[in-house]
Order: C-alpha cells, then structure tokens, then sequence
C-alpha cells in the first residue's frame, strides 16, 4: 500500500516541471503498461489491482488507485517510467514530422502513434506544443512516446538548421499544390500547423512548399483537424515511395 508521500510525489507526475526534474513519466492502463516495458524494460514502480504473470507488481486497492490515478476511471495498472533517451540532432533523419504549436493532447498523442506507425522516427515541437509527457499524450500515443525522439526547439532554431542542413520544409494548409501530385523529395520536414491558427508566420515564411488535401466537391467540413491531416500526409508518402 503506497504511503500518503508516495501518493503525493505521484500525483505530483502529473505536473510537467515535476516530470522533467524527475526524469519520470506515468502511463495509465494495462496495454499500455505491459507495451512499454517491451520497449523501456521495467518501470521504477508499477501499480495494480490483481496480479499478472507478465510482471512482479505493488496490489492496490481500488481505493488507492483513485488516489494514484489522474483518470477519471481509474485504471487495473499503472506504472512509472524512466523518460526515454535519445542521442539524434535535430534533422538527422530523412523524414522529420514539424509540430507547429500543437496543444492538444490527443493530437499529439496520436502524431506519435502515426509517425511510429509510418516509420518516421523523430518529431520536432515548438516551445508552446503540449508536454509530449502529459498523460493524456501518453495514453494516445499507446506507447510510441517511447520509439519516436521528440525535441523541443524555438521556431528561430527550427528555420536556422534547416536551411544550415539544406532541408526544405513543407508545410500543410488549406491553400496548397494537391498532395496526391506532389513529388516528395528524399529529405525534408512536414510542417503540422496548430489546429485553431494553422502555421505560425516564422514557419510559413521558412516554407519551401505548401501542401493540401483536397477536400471532395460534397464535402461540408471546414476543415481536417491536425492528427487526421498527419495520417493522411504519411499514408501518401508512404504509398509515393
């Protein structure tokens, strides 16, 4: 049964300043959990209701779990993990994934969970994206917190190694050449605008090329929100090579 200062420090997870002092991250769910620590090996603690065969863990009350758990249903396990470390530079991979200010956690969560799925291996934020470890980002990206490198970088930093590296940005908007022509170059960067304002000026003003998915002739929807756009993007890159 973990203590009232235990419960305290791992709430306390919960807070971004908290996580980056501590190293440490919280992932609520046992699918989760247990995919994890496939990839990152065993979590510092891990919590749960019953036991399991797949890891020696700390029974709790349902109690308790509530008391541990930021969900408004508390989950059957939970852990906490060492944050991940990655040793890549900024634009060392063919392909980076560019985030624009995206605040959404979901959003974000699920870019992660994209660009894992499509082989995209390192993402870049500016500063006023959400905390790639917030727990709601940490559940939607079902574990790929862990397999794609994500770096926080100043939009002035951004421009300046791209055009140091001689890598062109592209960037999604409404107005743009029709994706499905589009001739992707081997190297480059996608440029994933926040879902109210769409790209900042910094960006858009760095951008080698603007990029859209046309809508259909029917179609009612203003427009496609971030992590949708994404999976479309990626699905085509991929089928483009």
């Amino acid at each position: 049964m973990p203590s009232k200062n235990e419960i305290k420090f791992i709430r306390g997870l919960s807070l971004k300043k908290n996580r980056n002092t501590q190293g440490l991250f919280v992932a609520e769910g046992k699918k989760l959990v247990l995919h994890l620590i496939k990839i990152l090996g065993l979590p510092e603690r891990c919590f749960a209701l019953e036991a399991t065969a797949e890891i020696a863990l700390e029974i709790v009350s349902e109690a308790d779990m509530r008391k541990l758990s930021t969900l408004a249903t508390p989950p059957s396990m939970m852990a906490i993990f060492k944050q991940p470390t990655f040793t890549n530079g900024l634009f060392s991979d063919p392909v980076t994934v560019v985030l624009d200010g995206i605040r959404d956690p979901g959003n974000l969560g699920t870019i992660l969970r994209l660009c894992d799925w499509f082989g995209v291996t390192q993402v870049v934020c500016t500063p006023d994206c959400v905390d790639v470890y917030n727990e709601k980002v940490v559940q939607a990206s079902m574990g790929s917190i862990a397999t794609v490198q994500v770096i926080y970088a100043e939009r002035e930093a951004i421009v300046a190694t791209a055009l140091a590296l001689a890598y062109p940005l592209f960037g999604a908007d409404m107005n743009g050449e029709n994706v499905y022509q589009f001739e992707w170059p081997e190297r480059f960067g996608l440029v994933i605008g926040n879902e109210g304002a769409g790209l900042s000026i910094e960006l858009k003003q760095a951008l080698s090329e603007v990029i859209t998915i046309p809508a259909a002739k029917s179609a009612r929807a203003e427009s496609l929100n971030a992590a949708m756009a994404t999976g479309i993007l990626l699905s085509q890159l991929a089928n483009a090579k």
